[in-house]
């Protein structure tokens, strides 16, 4: 699970018509920024039958028992839920008691990149492994959530409980698919596939985005919508800051020659700190700059990506 360039918590949704919090889009988010926004708008920033689940589904204070349309919440979970890889989250929530037709709109920013989802998510049932060993009947249904683009995530989508109605602009990503893990809140690492190949599906993320997860049933009437779902962890196999700057210099006489990898500009600045100025270097050509040792006490430099 390492190298998580960003995790969606599944209780952070989008709240009062398409509204995010800038810290839930950095790297290593710890979770519970949204605890007592309870300003979601059905149909807009998601959309849930009434509530199912009695008490629980208030644990994390997104709902008032009078709202029409509840998303169901459980948690805190099992401390051993919290491990995102690269760091722990400081309370962690899923959602629960899905349905075939519940969605949630989560808007992020996202460097520029090609990302691998993986869903931590769970339902009770067969594991895949009870199929392997002939337990039960292959293709189980068990975890099955598209994940979509979001074209207009602050216009109603025309939704109602248990119909998805695709009104706010959906480009399908790929699908979780997954048999049944084995028991409620017992999570397994389910990667966003393509529905034609199978694979494991690669997507392009840049800037602001808005993203759908959508419960679904592959099955005409079933019911396999019902699922917990508990974070989403996007891996770029390609940002610049995945891949490490390397910065050499070499000197004669007074000139000092900069070379670095990776791309970038070259900056200097006289102070560190608050006070720092950092300035493009004059005469840099890219990977390469060379700058004169002979005038003031000390200059730094960065490599700014």
């Amino acid at each position: 699970m390492n190298g998580a360039k960003l995790n969606i918590e599944a209780e952070d949704f989008n709240y009062g018509g398409g509204q995010t919090k800038a810290e839930a889009s950095v790297t290593g988010y710890t979770g519970n920024a949204y605890t007592n926004i309870m300003t979601a708008i059905a149909d807009v920033d998601y959309m849930d039958s009434p509530d199912e689940s009695g008490a629980a589904a208030f644990s994390y204070s997104r709902f008032k028992p009078t709202d029409a349309n509840v998303i169901e919440m459980k948690g805190p979970a099992d401390p051993a839920d919290y491990n995102r890889g690269s760091w722990t989250v400081t309370q962690n929530y899923a959602v629960g008691w899905s349905s075939a037709g519940d969605w949630q709109n989560y808007t992020r920013t996202f460097p520029k990149g090609k990302y691998i989802v993986i869903a931590g998510t769970a339902h009770d049932g067969l594991s895949g492994m009870d199929i392997l060993d002939g337990a039960g009947p292959a293709g189980d249904p068990g975890v099955y959530m598209a994940l979509s683009k979001v074209a207009n995530p602050t216009t109603p989508d025309g939704s109602s409980p248990g119909t998805e109605a695709g009104g706010q602009g959906l480009t399908l990503l790929g699908h979780f698919n997954s048999p049944s893990t084995g028991a409620w809140s017992s999570n397994d690492l389910v990667p966003l596939t393509d529905d034609t190949t199978g694979a494991v599906k690669l997507i392009d993320l840049d800037g602001t985005t808005t993203l759908r997860v959508s419960f679904q049933d592959p099955t005409a009437g079933g019911t396999s919508g019902t699922q917990d779902s508990d974070f989403f962890l996007f891996y770029c196999t390609d940002c610049a800051d995945t891949v490490p700057i390397q910065i050499s210099t070499s000197r004669n006489g007074s000139t000092l020659t900069i070379t670095w990898t990776g791309g970038g500009t070259l900056e200097s600045s006289i102070n560190l700190g608050s006070t720092a100025v950092w300035t493009p270097v004059a005469g840099q050509t890219p990977g390469s700059a060379s700058v004169s040792t002979a005038t003031g006490a000390h200059t730094f430099y960065r490599v700014k990506l």
